[in-house]
């Protein structure tokens, strides 16, 4: 008896395609940095590559867990371009603070997700530790914005 084969969800397919093509990219664009300077990238560009590489032969075997279900029923995925882009044009004027929270709590709602209290802990604790992670542990500058006591 044979089983039954799930159908490929191409759209799925295609992101996890266009993810991995821009993990190549940074692969070869973290080339001309010093060893230092390649090594966050090449190591981030290449854990995700070998995420892709995994999703891909998953949802082409059939064998993918993933649920139409598990996502929430939205579809303001255009929607979600749009608040990313203002995110970009803001952060300068705002600082990263601002307007990460502000991301992070804009995106969820309009993807459909509920729980606010999970979605505002979320939202703080992870502006937080990337402010720390990248001010105080890489050294990176980060736009202050309107916050320039920080």
């Amino acid at each position: 008896m044979e089983a039954e084969k799930k159908p490929v969800n191409y759209a799925d397919l295609v992101i996890t395609l266009i993810i991995a093509c821009t993990c190549v990219y940074m692969l070869i664009a973290a080339a001309p940095y010093q060893l230092l300077g390649q090594l966050f990238p090449r190591v981030i560009a290449g854990a995700t590559l070998v995420a892709c590489v995994a999703q891909i032969f998953l949802t082409l075997t059939g064998k993918s867990k993933v649920k139409k279900s598990d996502a929430p029923a939205s579809n303001n995925y255009l929607l979600v371009v749009g608040i990313v882009a203002v995110y970009l044009i803001l952060l300068n004027f705002l600082g990263f603070i601002l307007c990460t929270l502000a991301l992070t709590i804009a995106v969820p709602l309009v993807l459909g997700f509920s729980n606010k209290k999970v979605i505002l802990a979320i939202s703080f604790i992870l502006t937080f530790a990337s402010y720390f992670i990248f001010k105080v542990f890489f050294f990176v500058p980060l736009p202050q914005g309107i916050l320039t006591f920080i």
